[in-house]
């Protein structure tokens, strides 16, 4: 794995104490503008010295517990948590919707005194809105492996809300939430039957035999197929997972097939077809399979190559390919290859080489005897020592050089490591064959450095990070909400002549790095360092107490950051069940218009709040917010006035949902923003590199000698 993490561009990293405690060896390597590049190797025997026994004590009587590690992790996830929910919510409306119709339709269908009464009600119920709520996972389901326009939406302005680096992620979500639906329904629709069957009821008995329920028996069986191997993906060969997943198209025909039966057929019974669901959804998946395989699909062929073995007998491959004229990527992207010497099949692979480089550079890490990996080290091998390499592998016993390796490469897909550009500092980590992109960022930062005039960066990083510091300490005054405006007891005036005194000192130089840093520093890091100084046991319990209760302060934004992420989600269930309301053909019961009323109220309330107590007002979206949060309270009036909160029509549905729908996307946008802001690029001069000041490289490995190999 591996992950990037960013600063503020006025950030200085001597304004933190540094604690290095890792439960491994670390290699670091620091790349920093005017600096040499260094490389320490920080073990867990280190002492640390009073700084670090001070922290380990402050550490200890905090007691964050588990439920803020769980705060945390959902907090560092908040885009993919969203996503999450609002698909749970989205899979419940529409199961919902269609268990509703289906309910009414069985009450006025079935007897009273019908034998197993409610069995005959609810099963066909739960089944039919269980059905709609595979069919909506199976037509999201290929958005998720569109890799190519995954890759281009990574660059938009839609990144900042749907975690397209975590879409995989998404993906077996989505595949195991079909598999568990499905085979719950299934199981049930089984007892149903099987205890109508038990009762004499042959009609029920003869359903087992059925055309649909065969071609269900299928769907079941090709899904649990998929499923299994999908959990085995890392104890399989990769080319027999992938084979058995395209098995899913199978699937897709035979869905469509279900609901295309002898009833349907005869027009004995019309039921609801499947491919009305996912037909336009599939052809948009061919049509990126298309394009990734006419348009990004290149030939070309190794320029070097080298087999390393680690000192704990782990083997790498390391290939070094021409790179395609036409081939443009970002450091975290991937590429699929291919070497047909070897097989057909398109392999995936982080590409470790510089954006700027010549060549694509893979490191790859061999695994069993019969992997295409392994098959690709004994090429390699037979290439360096053709005496010495086995040849039993191959079908011809040559000796292969880099030249006539040749290969394709197809892509680059995926999404960027990290955002850098905005940020003058970041660590980047990485454990394994996870540091590929890391490097690949890695490459990019020293390339960038080697091409910087030194005396002039560093003259225009000087006055930048001055003009920073002015902007940040201006700012600090005017972002604010805007209920606040009329609670300002300074006049304009006052704060005009304040800044202009901070900018000329600031630009005169008098304000020094350690009044910075005290300005930045929170009161909890200020009471771990007041620790240092004490002395007597009494005044260290009562630092410690001030320490923790400074530390449940610090919590809270965390705390208030998650709750936030339920707010988008209320926002998307009301549009979902507005939707569903106003548009299904049967009566509804009195309690649902009250729900959809008051849940609305209270939403347009939270928006509303939030608006006016928290947003900045110095973003120009948040006089929009205004308007809207006093458009929507004209709207609820004339709905509660004409009674129509469940009988939309077109005009006021469509309304509603565009009404709904910006306050939705404007809590999700601000519910998974970063809680911080870079200055950089607002304060940058024109024509001045934007280069980051230093670039932090830590990789976790057990081997060193495999360090020694890749890295110089």
């Amino acid at each position: 794995m591996s992950f990037p993490m960013a600063m503020q561009a006025n950030d200085t990293s001597n304004c933190l104490p540094s604690v290095d405690e890792m439960g491994a060896s670390v290699v670091t390597t620091g790349t920093q503008t005017g600096l040499s590049a260094e490389s320490t190797v920080f073990d867990n025997e280190d002492g640390g010295g009073s700084d670090r026994s001070v922290f380990r004590q402050a550490r200890r009587y905090i007691k964050t517990g588990w439920p803020f590690r769980v705060v945390t992790s959902l907090y560092s996830e908040r885009k993919l948590l969203v996503m999450f929910l609002i698909h749970f919510v989205a899979t419940m409306v529409i199961w919902g919707h269609f268990a509703l119709i289906k309910y009414q339709e069985q009450e006025e269908k079935v007897p009273p005194d019908a034998n197993r009464y409610w069995w005959k009600v609810l099963a066909p119920t739960l089944e039919f809105g269980a059905m709609h709520a595979i069919l909506f996972q199976m037509a999201i389901l290929p958005l998720t492996v569109c890799r190519l326009s995954i890759a281009v939406a990574s660059s938009s302005v839609f990144d900042r809300i749907i975690p397209f680096n975590r879409m995989m992620r998404l993906h077996i979500h989505l595949g195991y939430t079909m598999i568990s639906i499905v085979t719950v329904a299934t199981l049930f629709f089984f007892t149903f039957f099987g205890l109508l069957c038990s009762d004499g009821e042959q009609d029920f008995c003869d359903k087992f035999t059925s055309e649909i329920m065969i071609t269900g028996y299928c769907i079941f069986g090709f899904l649990l197929i998929i499923g299994f191997t999908s959990f085995l993906r890392d104890k399989i060969k990769y080319e027999i997972f992938y084979a058995i997943h395209h098995l899913v198209f199978i699937l897709y025909i035979t869905t469509i097939i279900h609901t295309f039966d002898v009833v349907q057929r005869t027009d004995e019974r019309q039921r609801s077809q499947t491919f009305k669901w996912f037909s336009a959804i599939v052809l948009y998946y061919v049509c990126d399979r298309a394009a990734m395989h006419m348009n990004h699909r290149y030939q070309t062929s190794i320029a070097a190559s080298s087999a390393v073995t680690s000192g704990n007998g782990t083997r790498m491959a390391i290939i070094k390919v021409h790179r395609p004229v036409l081939f443009h990527f970002k450091p975290g992207q991937y590429c699929l290859l291919r070497i047909p010497a070897i097989d057909r099949h398109w392999h995936p692979f982080s590409i470790a080489s510089g954006p700027d480089s010549d060549y694509l550079e893979f490191y790859i890490e061999v695994y069993d005897e019969k992997s295409w990996t392994n098959q690709l080290w004994t090429m390699i091998g037979l290439r360096h020592n053709p005496k010495t390499s086995s040849q039993d592998e191959f079908e011809t016993s040559v000796s292969y050089s880099d030249k006539n390796i040749k290969l394709e490469v197809k892509g680059p897909y995926g999404t960027s490591i990290g955002r850098t550009e905005d940020f003058s500092h970041a660590i980047a980590i990485g454990s394994g064959t996870g540091i590929v992109p890391v490097l690949s960022m890695l490459k990019q930062h020293v390339h960038q450095l080697l091409r910087l005039d030194t005396t002039k960066y560093l003259t225009e990083q000087e006055l930048r990070d001055r003009k920073i510091r002015y902007v940040s300490e201006t700012r600090g005054y005017s972002e604010k909400p805007i209920v606040s405006l009329s609670c300002s007891k300074k006049s304009s005036s006052d704060l005009e002549a304040r800044n202009k005194s901070k900018q000329k000192r600031m630009m005169m130089g008098d304000l020094k790095g350690s009044d910075h840093c005290s300005r930045r520093d929170s009161s909890l890091v200020v009471s771990i360092r007041d620790l240092q100084n004490i002395v007597t046991e009494k005044e260290r319990k009562m630092s410690l107490k001030d320490i923790h209760k400074e530390s449940r302060k610090a919590r809270l934004p965390i705390f208030g950051s998650v709750a936030a992420l339920f707010i988008p989600v209320l926002g998307a269930a009301i549009i979902g069940l507005t939707i569903s309301w106003n548009t299904i053909l049967i009566d509804l019961y009195p309690f649902m218009e009250d729900t959809l009323k008051i849940a609305t109220i209270i939403f347009q309330s939270i928006f509303a709040l939030v608006t006016f107590f928290v947003h900045d007002r110095t973003e120009f979206l948040t006089y929009i917010d205004v308007v809207v949060s006093i458009v929507s309270v004209f709207a609820d009036y004339y709905w509660f006035a004409t009674d129509r909160w469940c009988n939309l029509n077109t005009r006021d549905l469509v309304s509603f949902s565009l009404l709904l729908g910006y306050m939705t996307i404007r809590t999700w946008y601000n519910a998974v923003k970063a809680r911080s802001r870079s200055w950089r690029n607002e304060v940058g001069i024109k024509g001045s590199a934007t280069t980051m000041d230093k670039l932090t490289f830590v990789w976790v490995t057990r081997s060193a000698s495999l360090v020694s190999k890749i890295v110089p």
